[in-house]
This record gives C-alpha cells, structure tokens and sequence, in this order.
C-alpha cells in the first residue's frame, strides 16, 4: 500500500513539475524583429522593405514595420496576421478579404481599419483612441467593443455573428444618418437582441428607420442588466 502512494506521489510530482515548465515556457525571439509567422504576410513585407532582408524565416525588422503608416494587405490569403501588433504608427489598414482570425493593432493613431470578409472571431480596438471608420463587416465575430473608440463616426459589422455589441463610446452622435442611411450597420446578426448604447431613447428614436439595423435589435443604456 505504502509502495503504491508513493508510486502516485512521484507521478503527480512529475506531472506537477511538466505543467509549471509549459507556463513559464515562451519562446524566445531574436532582438529587434517581430515574428511573423504567416509566410504570405512576411513575403509581402519583405517585398516592400519592411523585412529583415531574410525571406521565409518568419521575421521582419521591427523599427520598419513601427514607421509604416500605411498598411495594404488585402487579398494575399494571409491566415495569420501575427506581426501586425508591433505596427504601431499605423493610420490605415486595409486586410480585407483574407481569413485573418484575430486581429489587435498597437496603434493609437490607427483612423481607419478596413478587415472585413475575413474569418475573425476576435478584435481588440481598445489601444485605437483615433479610430474614425471601421469596416468588420462578414466575419464571425461574436462580440464587439468600441467603448474606447470615441472618434468613430462609421461602424459595419453586420453580417457576422453578434451576441453582445457595445457602441457605448460617449459619443454616439457621431454615427449620423441621412435619409435613413447610417453610417453604423448592425444588420444580419440573428443572435444579437440588445445593444448597448449611450443613450436608448435616442439611439431608438434615430437609428431604426431603414435597413441598416435588423428589426429584433433593441437598444439599451446597459445590456447586461
């Protein structure tokens, strides 16, 4: 019996100890480059001279990319968008049409995103204050945050899919309409009910004319109450 405790005392002691060096396990990355692992993302920055001058080794110059300020990558069937964190100067991406599936950009001076048909379960737009337009439309996003977003005016992400959407941003009255025509788009989301928004009374008595929002959308000062 004593044989046997002690037997599953050194195995989970084995186990334990396998477990803690995964954790503290991170890889470790030559310094002054970003890794890149998606090889058609790394060829397209190689190709404009903001690599390491190395193809297909999966990194490029980080102080390159931290001076670009604008960034077209649509179209290149990129998978993997790792690397684009550290384009931190960035105003401008364009990278849609790809099957990028998360996305955060370190850029506080990014003004227009343009990611739409990808496959995007996951954005941050947290560290993008001067955010002015954003098109996240025909992802499959299933919740979305632009409470950090004060400067943006245009917002699609319809057609994706939606449970929780908060444009509590302090500025709502940024999103204007013209003849019914928003410049924010909700629609083709069934699974989403409430938004979150500054003001309900508002947001419904301007924003469910026309097409743009879907009819069982309801607004909220506080969806999760």
């Amino acid at each position: 019996m004593k044989k046997s405790i002690h037997i599953l005392l050194a195995i989970t002691i084995v186990i334990t100890a396998c477990k803690k060096e995964e954790e503290d396990f991170s890889p470790i990355h030559p310094p002054g480059m970003t890794y890149v692992p998606d090889d058609n993302f790394e060829a397209y920055l190689e190709g404009n001279g903001w690599g390491n001058g190395i193809e297909n080794d999966n990194y490029a110059s980080t102080d390159n990319i931290r001076n670009c300020g604008t960034l077209n990558i649509n179209n290149l069937n990129i998978s993997d968008a790792t690397g684009i964190q550290d384009f931190t100067s960035v105003q401008i991406v364009r990278c849609y049409n790809n099957q990028i599936k998360s996305l955060r950009i370190n850029s506080p001076g990014l003004q227009c995103l343009f990611a739409n048909n990808n496959e995007l379960t996951s954005v941050d737009l947290s560290p993008n204050t001067s955010l002015i337009r954003v098109s996240l439309n025909d992802n499959q996003l299933q919740s979305l945050d632009i409470s950090r977003n004060p400067q943006l005016i245009n917002l699609n992400c319809s057609n994706n899919q939606l449970t929780t959407l908060n444009l509590k941003n302090g500025n709502n009255l940024n999103f204007i309409s013209v003849s019914c025509t928003y410049s924010i788009k909700t629609f083709g989301n069934p699974n989403l009910t409430c938004i979150s928004v500054d003001d309900a009374a508002w947001a419904t008595n301007n924003w469910t004319c026309g097409t743009q929002i879907d009819s069982h959308h309801s607004f909220s000062n506080n969806c999760g109450n």
